[in-house]
Protein backbone atom coordinates (compact mmCIF):
# COMPACT_ATOMS: atom_id res chain seq x y z
CA UNK A 1 0.00 0.00 0.00
CA UNK A 2 3.06 2.23 -0.11
CA UNK A 3 2.32 3.45 -3.67
CA UNK A 4 -1.25 4.52 -2.95
CA UNK A 5 -0.55 8.03 -1.53
CA UNK A 6 1.77 8.76 -4.49
CA UNK A 7 -0.93 7.69 -6.95
CA UNK A 8 -3.48 9.88 -5.21
CA UNK A 9 -1.04 12.77 -5.36
CA UNK A 10 -0.41 12.22 -9.08
CA UNK A 11 -4.13 11.91 -9.76
CA UNK A 12 -4.83 15.05 -7.74
CA UNK A 13 -2.21 16.96 -9.73
CA UNK A 14 -3.73 15.80 -13.01
CA UNK A 15 -7.26 16.69 -11.87
CA UNK A 16 -5.93 20.14 -10.98
CA UNK A 17 -4.42 20.46 -14.49
CA UNK A 18 -7.86 19.97 -15.98
CA UNK A 19 -9.06 23.14 -14.21
CA UNK A 20 -6.12 25.34 -15.25
CA UNK A 21 -6.15 28.09 -17.84
CA UNK A 22 -3.65 28.10 -20.69
CA UNK A 23 -1.38 30.58 -18.88
CA UNK A 24 -1.47 28.43 -15.73
CA UNK A 25 -0.67 25.33 -17.81
CA UNK A 26 2.28 27.17 -19.38
CA UNK A 27 3.57 28.02 -15.87
CA UNK A 28 3.17 24.40 -14.77
CA UNK A 29 5.03 23.30 -17.91
CA UNK A 30 7.96 25.49 -16.92
CA UNK A 31 7.95 23.84 -13.47
CA UNK A 32 7.96 20.23 -14.70
CA UNK A 33 10.11 20.59 -17.84
CA UNK A 34 12.49 23.38 -16.74
CA UNK A 35 11.91 25.33 -19.95
CA UNK A 36 9.25 27.53 -21.52
CA UNK A 37 6.58 25.85 -23.66
CA UNK A 38 6.25 26.85 -27.30
CA UNK A 39 2.64 25.70 -27.58
CA UNK A 40 -0.50 27.51 -26.50
CA UNK A 41 -2.74 24.53 -27.30
CA UNK A 42 -4.53 23.61 -24.06
CA UNK A 43 -5.11 19.93 -24.83
CA UNK A 44 -1.47 19.45 -25.87
CA UNK A 45 -0.14 21.19 -22.75
CA UNK A 46 -2.47 19.15 -20.54
CA UNK A 47 -1.43 15.83 -22.07
CA UNK A 48 2.31 16.47 -22.01
CA UNK A 49 2.27 17.81 -18.43
CA UNK A 50 0.13 14.87 -17.26
CA UNK A 51 2.62 12.44 -18.81
CA UNK A 52 5.55 14.32 -17.24
CA UNK A 53 3.94 14.23 -13.79
CA UNK A 54 3.48 10.47 -14.13
CA UNK A 55 7.00 10.09 -15.47
CA UNK A 56 8.49 11.96 -12.50
CA UNK A 57 6.41 9.93 -10.04
CA UNK A 58 6.78 6.46 -11.58
CA UNK A 59 9.80 6.61 -13.87
CA UNK A 60 10.05 5.87 -17.58
CA UNK A 61 9.06 2.72 -19.41
CA UNK A 62 11.54 1.00 -21.75
CA UNK A 63 10.48 3.06 -24.75
CA UNK A 64 11.18 6.37 -23.03
CA UNK A 65 7.47 7.15 -22.64
CA UNK A 66 5.40 6.80 -19.50
CA UNK A 67 3.95 3.32 -19.16
CA UNK A 68 0.96 3.22 -21.57
CA UNK A 69 -1.10 1.32 -18.99
CA UNK A 70 -0.55 4.04 -16.41
CA UNK A 71 -2.53 6.92 -17.93
CA UNK A 72 -4.00 8.31 -14.74
CA UNK A 73 -5.20 11.34 -16.67
CA UNK A 74 -7.79 9.08 -18.35
CA UNK A 75 -9.63 9.11 -15.02
CA UNK A 76 -9.94 12.87 -15.02
CA UNK A 77 -13.49 13.93 -15.86
CA UNK A 78 -13.22 15.65 -19.23
CA UNK A 79 -15.33 18.53 -20.36
CA UNK A 80 -17.38 17.79 -23.42
CA UNK A 81 -16.10 20.66 -25.51
CA UNK A 82 -13.94 19.81 -28.49
CA UNK A 83 -11.19 22.16 -27.31
CA UNK A 84 -10.62 20.48 -23.94
CA UNK A 85 -10.28 16.91 -25.25
CA UNK A 86 -6.67 15.78 -25.36
CA UNK A 87 -5.53 13.53 -28.16
CA UNK A 88 -3.44 10.66 -26.96
CA UNK A 89 -0.45 10.29 -29.22
CA UNK A 90 0.67 6.72 -29.58
CA UNK A 91 4.41 6.09 -29.50
CA UNK A 92 5.92 5.47 -32.92
CA UNK A 93 6.56 1.84 -33.77
CA UNK A 94 8.96 0.47 -36.33
CA UNK A 95 6.38 -1.67 -38.12
CA UNK A 96 3.28 0.12 -39.42
CA UNK A 97 -0.14 -1.31 -38.69
CA UNK A 98 -1.29 -3.25 -41.76
CA UNK A 99 -4.29 -1.78 -43.55
CA UNK A 100 -7.41 -3.88 -43.68
CA UNK A 101 -8.77 -4.50 -47.14
CA UNK A 102 -12.49 -4.04 -47.30
CA UNK A 103 -14.56 -6.53 -49.25
CA UNK A 104 -15.52 -5.30 -52.70
CA UNK A 105 -19.13 -4.18 -53.00
CA UNK A 106 -21.14 -6.93 -54.67
CA UNK A 107 -23.01 -4.37 -56.81
CA UNK A 108 -19.81 -3.45 -58.66
CA UNK A 109 -18.95 -5.71 -61.62
CA UNK A 110 -15.45 -7.16 -61.98
CA UNK A 111 -12.58 -4.99 -63.19
CA UNK A 112 -12.60 -4.44 -66.94
CA UNK A 113 -16.41 -4.37 -67.24
CA UNK A 114 -17.87 -1.41 -69.15
CA UNK A 115 -21.00 0.12 -67.63
CA UNK A 116 -23.11 2.13 -70.06
CA UNK A 117 -26.03 4.49 -69.55
CA UNK A 118 -27.90 6.87 -71.80
CA UNK A 119 -28.32 10.26 -70.19
CA UNK A 120 -30.00 13.18 -72.01
CA UNK A 121 -29.40 11.51 -75.36
CA UNK A 122 -25.69 10.83 -74.75
CA UNK A 123 -24.22 7.42 -74.03
CA UNK A 124 -22.02 7.38 -70.96
CA UNK A 125 -19.40 4.63 -70.71
CA UNK A 126 -17.57 3.84 -67.48
CA UNK A 127 -14.86 1.19 -67.18
CA UNK A 128 -14.56 -0.58 -63.83
CA UNK A 129 -10.98 -0.57 -62.52
CA UNK A 130 -9.45 -2.58 -59.67
CA UNK A 131 -9.70 0.56 -57.55
CA UNK A 132 -12.19 3.03 -58.90
CA UNK A 133 -13.65 3.84 -62.29
CA UNK A 134 -12.57 5.47 -65.55
CA UNK A 135 -14.72 7.80 -67.63
CA UNK A 136 -13.39 9.72 -70.66
CA UNK A 137 -9.80 9.03 -69.67
CA UNK A 138 -10.19 10.33 -66.11
CA UNK A 139 -10.16 8.14 -62.99
CA UNK A 140 -12.77 8.45 -60.25
CA UNK A 141 -12.94 6.86 -56.81
CA UNK A 142 -16.67 6.16 -56.95
CA UNK A 143 -19.60 5.86 -59.31
CA UNK A 144 -21.17 8.79 -57.50
CA UNK A 145 -18.20 10.95 -58.51
CA UNK A 146 -18.65 9.88 -62.15
CA UNK A 147 -22.38 10.64 -61.99
CA UNK A 148 -21.67 14.09 -60.55
CA UNK A 149 -19.09 14.81 -63.26
CA UNK A 150 -21.62 13.85 -65.94
CA UNK A 151 -24.72 15.56 -64.54
CA UNK A 152 -23.30 18.37 -62.41
CA UNK A 153 -25.43 17.29 -59.45
CA UNK A 154 -24.99 14.76 -56.66
CA UNK A 155 -26.30 11.29 -57.37
CA UNK A 156 -26.15 7.89 -55.76
CA UNK A 157 -23.85 6.24 -58.30
CA UNK A 158 -25.43 2.79 -57.95
CA UNK A 159 -28.90 4.20 -58.63
CA UNK A 160 -27.72 6.42 -61.48
CA UNK A 161 -26.06 3.51 -63.29
CA UNK A 162 -28.79 1.00 -62.39
CA UNK A 163 -26.64 -1.18 -60.12
CA UNK A 164 -29.08 -1.45 -57.23
CA UNK A 165 -28.80 -4.50 -54.98
CA UNK A 166 -30.45 -7.64 -56.34
CA UNK A 167 -30.83 -6.24 -59.86
CA UNK A 168 -29.64 -8.40 -62.77
CA UNK A 169 -26.79 -6.74 -64.64
CA UNK A 170 -28.06 -8.10 -67.96
CA UNK A 171 -24.81 -9.80 -68.97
Amino acid sequence: MMGLPMQESVLAQIVALNRMSISELREKWSEVFDDAPESRHKAYLFQRIAWRIQELAHGRSEGGHPDPDDHLHRHVPQRHSRQSRARVQKPHTKSPVPRLRLARDSRIPIAGTIITKTYKGHEISVRVLERGFEHQGQQYRSLSAVAKAVTGTSWNGYSFFGLSAGKDLGQ
